[in-house]
């Protein structure tokens, strides 16, 4: 991918979650990175599943880690509520680090976060893949291209997500709600959501890239649509709170855009996954995202449509087929692929990330003003948000 031939170690931490299969994956497929170490909590697990990637080093001490002098970058993959901790440490380490998404639960965290990795002189970057997805970069090239104009509106959608699981008869892995075991994507404190923790987890992927498709263009204003329902659940009644539906209005006030979730069983719909329309002044684009595809017809989607100045284009990308989702788009591995070169690339040249701590902090404030909007029923300008206000 460059022309220089130097390897960077990376620590992996979290290396038996979900997201650290496409993270190794994307680190071994580069030529610049090496594998170094590893960290979890379950040895056991740890052990087996780096053994199958070949990974020697393994930690079930994170201070350990960062006291290891041939580990350079840290590749934080835990849960959201110690992602600040995490970070903080390895800066103060002198690693630099790329944390998953959500960043953080609050601004005050994301402050910290930012201010240990400028103190100690190392990069942060979060890793934001919707950002990097392939098909949303042809679209913004697009974009910059002029292919529609100016950019005036972004409507996204998500429908549902089919795992490969469901249509290749495989056992699905199911997520514990009882009090004892409960998945901190469902938990208000270690989603930092509260009454809405799923939104909190997801609404930074879809805030992020209605700025990436606005050429960056900051948001002034949110509304966020909040419902209550009950539903039944293994046998007893189970309560929800819900956000099935955001608006909201750029800094210019001229531009604004709109998030929707569609709940309706797979035949009912057309389009799988995540869909953004841009309309433009002179043109429109349709692109297809995680897990985008169509649901039953057979007919295959084109990840990218272009309809401007009387014509149609359609955009195939060559790309394998997506690993977890039944997909016209490869998000895993694909997009944490890219954010990962992208990343080892700024380390190499010493440059910037394009998606660093404070676009991070940016999309967890538009995320906390859309569920103080929810819990509110108003509209709420994200810059109003508190530093230490959390929504738990």
């Amino acid at each position: 991918m460059n022309n220089i031939l130097r390897k960077i170690n990376f620590g992996i931490v979290g290396a038996t979650g979900f997201v650290a299969i496409a993270h190794i994956n994307g680190l071994k497929s580069n030529e610049n990175a090496n594998i170094a170490a590893a960290y979890g909590r379950n040895f056991e697990v740890l052990r087996r599943r780096c053994g199958e990637w070949g990974i020697k080093k393994l930690y079930t001490d994170y201070n350990d880690l960062l006291k290891d002098k041939e580990v350079e970058v840290i590749d934080i993959l835990t849960p959201p509520f110690l992602h600040k901790e995490m970070t903080v440490a390895a800066a103060e380490a002198g690693k630099h680090v790329i944390v998953e998404k959500p960043m953080c639960r609050s601004i005050e965290e994301a402050n910290e976060m930012i201010k240990a990795a400028k103190k100690n002189g190392v990069k942060l970057m979060v890793a934001e893949s919707y950002v990097f997805t392939t098909s949303h970069m042809r679209a913004r090239e697009l974009i910059n291209e002029g292919m529609i104009g100016e950019t005036m509106q972004v409507r996204q959608s998500k429908g549902l997500w089919l795992r490969r699981q469901m249509i290749e008869h495989r056992p699905l892995r199911s997520v514990s709600t009882s009090k004892e075991e409960i998945h901190w994507r469902v938990h208000p404190e270690k989603s930092g959501g509260g009454d809405y923790p799923w939104f909190m987890d997801h609404a930074v992927h879809f805030f992020a890239l209605a700025r990436y498709l606005m050429k960056d263009m900051a948001i002034g204003k949110i509304f966020a649509m909040s419902r209550s329902f009950s539903r039944e659940y293994q046998g007893r009644k189970v309560s929800h709170k819900d956000i099935p539906v955001v608006t909201w209005e750029y800094k210019d006030r001229e531009r604004y855009g709109t998030w929707t979730r569609v709940d309706e069983s797979i035949p009912a719909f057309d389009y799988l996954g995540f869909r953004t329309v841009v309309n433009g002044t002179d043109g429109v684009i349709e692109v297809l995202g995680e897990g985008g595809g169509v649901a039953t017809s057979g007919y295959k989607t084109p990840p990218l449509i272009l309809h401007t100045k009387g014509k149609t284009t359609q955009f195939r990308i060559n790309e394998s087929p997506d690993r977890v989702w039944v997909s016209e788009v490869n998000y895993y591995d694909q997009a944490h692929t890219n954010e990962l070169n992208h990343f080892i690339q700024c380390l190499l040249e010493d440059k910037e990330p394009r998606y660093t701590g404070e676009n991070g902090k940016r999309d967890i404030q538009y995320t906390l003003a859309a569920i103080k909007s929810a819990m509110e029923n108003r509209p709420v300008d994200p810059d109003s948000i508190q530093e230490n206000w959390t929504a738990y």
